[in-house]
């Protein structure tokens, strides 16, 4: 059975997200909600979708994700953080910039 008729919202907002950097690419599951007289309604679904995030989401995920990083390092290291690259498991690649051009999913070519 399909059900048809006009949504009651008036606006989208992610509600959750979880990110998996040890994929290649990273899968973003990310969790919409509806907001219905401003009151944010529960999460109406999920999308893992690869192709769905443009390539500013993805840079500023990067972004995220360093930025994070510095700042446990710098909770958790006595001297502090510094700007080491992160590191990669064997024949990951982080999405983003001309390497994911360059792979076959599972190795760097």
């Amino acid at each position: 059975m399909t059900v048809r008729g006009t949504l009651k919202s008036d606006a989208l907002v992610i509600a959750r997200i979880n990110i998996d950097f040890m994929t290649n690419p990273a899968k973003v599951f990310a969790a919409a909600a509806l907001i219905v007289e401003k009151q944010i309604a529960q999460p109406i679904g999920w999308t893992e979708s690869s192709s769905a995030w443009s390539p500013e989401t993805l840079s500023k995920l990067r972004d995220l994700r360093e930025s994070m990083e510095r700042d446990l390092a710098r909770a958790l290291f006595v001297e502090g953080a510094s700007d080491a690259p992160s590191p990669q498991p064997a024949g990951v690649v982080m999405p983003g910039g001309l390497s994911e051009h360059l792979t076959d999913g599972t190795r760097q070519v």
